[in-house]
């Protein structure tokens, strides 16, 4: 529709929702969507661009004494007023501490419908993030329906926590896609820069990919472990470091 005019009320959206909350339907509208996730994708991204065009919101809460957040409320308020930012109330906040984790209760269906789901964390210094959104992004849409929160800032970065969902024939075929996913992914994240974990921890799953992003850093890591741990009883195997008596990388 023309940019800056809303869409035709048609009802087509409407008789489209309630389809997909009938009785035996929600399958078929998730694995029709899950089957196409490229396009999936590229409909979430051109209603992004279309909102960002319009501003976004932005909920801030503030904690600790009495004081200490009438202070910081001040100081907050102060710098988004100056930026030209509108105070909207606290509605928009409590609505968002009501539901933001609504989300999470809509994977077991999914599960239970044959698809999975599941979310990679990742980081990076500020001037490597959009490089760092936009590669990950790419690599994991082209198997999956995939979206992004940038879940925990700070002055010197930020990690963006993605969330993909897929499906396939089968079991075998459905453990290949998942396993795809991850390494181009993860793969993606190291040729940007980026860090392969921000909070999540390294474990198993991520374990192949630290020398990626580590390289020569490793030997540090094997010299520290190496020292602490001469017998290696403790974690043998873990974070991508060689098990006690073994050559080379895991």
């Amino acid at each position: 529709w023309p940019a800056g005019e809303p869409p035709k009320d048609d009802g087509v959206l409407d008789r489209l929702i309630k389809f997909a909350r009938g009785k035996g339907s929600r399958k078929i509208v998730m694995n029709a969507a899950l089957g196409k996730s490229h396009l999936v994708n590229k409909l979430f991204g051109t209603v992004a661009e279309k909102i960002a065009r319009r501003g976004c919101r932005m909920i801030i809460g503030l904690e600790g004494s009495r004081i200490r957040t009438e202070v910081e409320a001040a100081l907050t308020f102060h710098e988004l007023e100056t930026a030209g930012c509108r105070d909207k109330g606290e509605d928009p906040g409590w609505a968002w501490v009501k539901h933001r984790y609504a989300v999470s209760y809509r994977m077991s269906p999914m599960f239970r419908d044959g698809a999975f789901v599941d979310t990679m964390e990742v980081a990076s210094s500020w001037e490597r993030l959009t490089d760092l959104y936009d590669s990950v992004r790419a690599a994991i849409g082209q198997h999956a329906v995939v979206m992004a929160h940038f879940s925990h800032a700070y002055a010197d970065g930020c990690s963006i926590y993605f969330t993909f969902a897929g499906t396939a024939p089968d079991a075998p075929s459905a453990e290949r896609l998942y396993d795809l996913i991850w390494r181009d992914g993860l793969e993606a994240t190291t040729r940007v820069g980026g860090t392969i974990s921000h909070h999540h921890g390294v474990g198993l799953l991520k374990a192949p990919y630290m020398a990626g992003e580590h390289r020569e850093a490793m030997a540090i890591f094997e010299a520290a472990k190496t020292s602490l741990d001469p017998d290696g009883i403790f974690n043998p195997g873990k974070m991508g470091l060689r098990p006690r008596g073994t050559r080379g990388r895991p």
